[in-house]
C-alpha cells in the first residue's frame, strides 16, 4: 500500500492545520499517514453522498412543480394563494423572481458574446421570454424548502370551496406517504420542511469543502460517533425519498447508492484508508494469471464481476 505521509508533506502548502485540525482531533489519527487517510477518505464520502443531494432535490422540485402545473398550469406560482406577510412566502416568490433574472443574465451574456459586443455596447434584441420548464430549472433548492410552509396552506377558517391554495389539496399527491409522518397535514407539512432544510443545510456544508460529519454540542467526536452522523443524514435522504413515492424509493435503493453512501461512510473504509483494515495478499505463484490481468487492467479502470446476478466491483485504491 503507498505510504501517504509523503502526500501529506507535499500538500501541506495548500492544507492548512486549520482545515486539517477536525481531522486530527476525531480520527484516530497517530501518525500522517493516518491524517492523510482519513482526509482523502472524506473525499470519496463526499462523492458518496453527491447522488443523495441530487436525488432528493430533483424529486421534490419535480414532484411538487407536476401538481402544481396539473392544478394552476404552467406558470402556477403567479395562481395560487399564499400568505403574504410570511417571510416563507415572500422567499419562494424572489426565488422564482431570481431564477428569471439568472436567465436573463445568462441570456445576455452570451447573446453579447454571440455579436461580439464590446463591454459597455448595448443589445438591440429584446429579452426572450423564458419557459416554464427553463424558469424550473433555475431555481435554487431553498426555493422548494420554503414552499413546504403553512403560507401555502388553506387556512381553516376558509370554506372548501376555495381552492388555490396548493397545501393541504395536494400533500397526498406530491408525498403519497406523508401520513407515515403524522396524520395532520399541518403538522407533517412541518416535518418535511424541517427534514428538507437539515438536508440543504448539510449539503451546503459539504459542497463548501466543510467536514462531511457534524460536531453536534461536543468538542471532541471519536470516529465511530462522527460516522454515526453521517448515516444518519444517508437515512433521512432515504426516508425523505420514501416519502415522496415508495416506488420511486425502491428502484433508486436498486441501483445501490444507498447502501454504496453507507459502504463509504463507515469505520471499515475508513480504516482502509488509514491503512489500519486487514488486507487479503495474493502471494506469488498463486493465481499468477488472474493476478497479473486484475493487476493490469484495474490501473485505469474499474473491473466488473457478476455473481449470483448481483455486480462487484474491483479498481485500484492506492
Amino acid at each position: 500500500m503507498k505510504e501517504l505521509a509523503s502526500t501529506l508533506t507535499s500538500f501541506t502548502p495548500f492544507l492548512t492545520s486549520v482545515r486539517l485540525a477536525p481531522y486530527q482531533l476525531t480520527f484516530d489519527i497517530t501518525n500522517d499517514h493516518e491524517l492523510m487517510g482519513a482526509y482523502l477518505w472524506s473525499q470519496q464520502g463526499a462523492s458518496a453522498l453527491y447522488p443523495l443531494f441530487h436525488f432528493v432535490e430533483i424529486f421534490i422540485r419535480n414532484a411538487i412543480d407536476k401538481e402544481a402545473k396539473r392544478r394552476f398550469g404552467e406558470f402556477w406560482w403567479d395562481k395560487i394563494s399564499y400568505n403574504n406577510t410570511q417571510h416563507a412566502c415572500k422567499c419562494f416568490i424572489e426565488n422564482i423572481d431570481n431564477a428569471k433574472e439568472k436567465l436573463e443574465r445568462d441570456w445576455r451574456k452570451a447573446e453579447k458574446k454571440r455579436q461580439g459586443l464590446k463591454r459597455g455596447e448595448r443589445l438591440i434584441d429584446p429579452c426572450p421570454e423564458f419557459s416554464h420548464d427553463q424558469i424550473i430549472a433555475a431555481t435554487e433548492f431553498s426555493t422548494w424548502t420554503f414552499i413546504l410552509t403553512n403560507g401555502f396552506m388553506k387556512p381553516k377558517y376558509l370554506t372548501d370551496t376555495n381552492k388555490e391554495y396548493l397545501w393541504p389539496q395536494s400533500l397526498g399527491k406530491v408525498f403519497k406517504h406523508f401520513n407515515t409522518l403524522d396524520s395532520s397535514p399541518h403538522k407533517a407539512l412541518k416535518i418535511l420542511h424541517d427534514n428538507l432544510t437539515d438536508i440543504r443545510n448539510y449539503r451546503n456544508r459539504v459542497f463548501h469543502h466543510e467536514p462531511i460529519w457534524i460536531k453536534g454540542d461536543t468538542q471532541k467526536l471519536n470516529s465511530i460517533r462522527a460516522i454515526e452522523t453521517i448515516r444518519h443524514k444517508i437515512n433521512k435522504m432515504e426516508e425523505f425519498i420514501k416519502v415522496i413515492n415508495s416506488n420511486i424509493y425502491q428502484n433508486l435503493y436498486e441501483t445501490n447508492i444507498f447502501n454504496n453512501a453507507r459502504r463509504v461512510c463507515s469505520k471499515q473504509e475508513l480504516e482502509i484508508y488509514q491503512g489500519k483494515a486487514k488486507t487479503n495478499v495474493l502471494k506469488d505463484g498463486e493465481d499468477v494469471i488472474l493476478q497479473r490481468s486484475i493487476i493490469t487492467t484495474a490501473q485505469l479502470e474499474t473491473i466488473c464481476i457478476d455473481i449470483g446476478n448481483q455486480l462487484f466491483s474491483f479498481s485500484r485504491m492506492f
